[in-house]
Order: structure tokens, then sequence, then C-alpha cells
């Protein structure tokens, strides 16, 4: 594993090269390899350092962008190369937390997370992944109507928020996603920030 030098703490990135996806056949019920190689595996915690669950990409470096192709063999449709398993509610993936922090940047996905800390690395700032736009988001407000306030968060239900020493929030909009959707859901999230 490398080790990449941040000051006085130190982001690891450990390597599988031989994870196996499986795939339950629904007429043997038995288990099919559908592909075998390296992965991207990182945990995701609650802010209460819960562990929740699991996010893995599969990788194959020969496919465009880095992700391998997978078929489901019930099917014969193409299955996502990423996944997660467990839950990520509340969650966030912890790529890189100095020693005091006192800032937080998140980003969607890992990739995106990822390419700030390394284009953009601020001192005294953590950086995590929010595993989904809604994750980052949480539930929306609700009108009379019953129509959602997308840039508005109902904190009655759980989304995530950042620890309490985080002082500033910044949020990363991916540049593959709908501008405007984005920009409410990214508003919600930072509007749920201040108020809890």
């Amino acid at each position: 594993a490398d080790a990449f030098d941040a000051g006085r703490s130190k982001l690891r990135i450990g390597e599988i090269v031989a994870f196996e996806r499986r795939i339950l056949i629904n007429s043997s019920h038995s288990w099919e390899t559908i592909w075998t190689g390296p992965a991207m595996v990182a945990p995701i915690f609650q802010p209460n350092n819960k562990a929740l669950g699991v996010h893995i990409t599969f990788i194959d470096l020969d496919a465009p962008k880095g992700k391998a192709a997978m078929i489901e063999p019930n099917d014969g449709q193409p299955l996502k190369a990423k996944i997660m398993m467990g839950s990520q509610k509340q969650g966030a993936i912890r790529l890189y937390t100095p020693r005091a922090p006192k800032g937080m940047v998140t980003g969607e996905g890992i990739e995106t997370t990822l390419t700030a800390m390394q284009e953009a690395f601020m001192p005294g700032y953590a950086y995590w992944a929010g595993c989904s736009l809604d994750n980052m988001a949480g539930t929306a407000l609700r009108d009379e109507a019953n129509k959602q306030i997308k840039d508005v968060p109902d904190l009655d239900q759980d989304g995530f928020v950042p620890p309490k020493w985080v002082q500033d929030y910044i949020l990363l909009r991916d540049g593959d996603s709908d501008s405007t959707l984005t920009e409410q859901k990214l508003i919600r999230g930072a509007r749920r920030a201040m108020a809890k």
C-alpha cells in the first residue's frame, strides 16, 4: 500500500488484487463467479464512529473509466461497477482526517473527493466522501400540498450531518450530474449541517 503524506497524518490506499463478485443463479440455486480482479473497498461510518456498510468499486484498468463491465447472468442486464453493502444512511467514507481538524470537504464519491484532496489540499481539513448526493442532502421538506421544497431539509428526517468539530464545511459538486437538481441538494445538505 502507498501512503500519501499530508502533514502528520497519512492516507493509506490498499490494493485488493483478487476480489471476486458472485451472483446467485435463480435456476440452479448455485453461486456463479462473474468477475475476479482488483477492487477499491472503503468502509462507511456514521459521524459517531458506528460502522454502517462498505462501498466497493470493481476495477478494470483496460475498460473505459477504469470500471469493470459485468453482466447479470439471470437477465443479461449490465451490473453497476460500484455497489454498497449495508447502509450509507447518515454515513460517509473517511478518506482523510487530520489530528486537529477544523473543516471538512465532502464530495459525492470517492474519486471526486480524492481529486479535490490531490489538486487543492487544505491542511486542517478532513476529506470525506458522502456516498451519494441523496445521502449528503437528506430528505427534502414538503409543503402543504405535499410537494418537495428541494433546497430545504426536513430536519425531522435523518440525513448526513458533519461532526460538531466542523467549523467550515465545503461541499463539492460533480460535473457529470444535472446542475440545477445537484445545486438544490447541496444547498439542502448545507442547510441541514448549519441547522444541526
